[in-house]
């Protein structure tokens, strides 16, 4: 993995939340391109640098997350059909 990775960011605005239920949980999710992400934790928005945290921690342990932003703080999202053993243990 990049030493150096810096999360995605997206504007809230422009995406569409909505409920999934799956896996006999209802989740937060919206789409990014043709992949659902889950939303795993929000920051009020004087926690950015938690957010950033928290999405590269997801990235090391083999993640894929990004960040939606806006007035409110940030929402960190990851990917739903990650294989990953961390993401199946923690978020599901």
């Amino acid at each position: 993995m990049h030493a150096n990775f810096l999360p995605s960011t997206v504007n809230h605005s422009s995406l569409r939340p909505r409920q999934v239920f799956r896996e006999g949980k209802l989740w937060d999710a919206v789409m990014l391109g043709t992949q659902l992400y889950k939303l795993v934790e929000f920051f009020s928005a004087d926690q950015r640098d938690q957010a950033f945290e928290r999405a590269v921690q997801l990235y090391r342990e083999g993640c894929e997350a990004f960040i939606s932003s806006d007035s409110e703080g940030y929402r960190v999202w990851v990917e739903a059909q990650s294989q990953s053993n961390v993401y199946r243990r923690r978020f599901t």
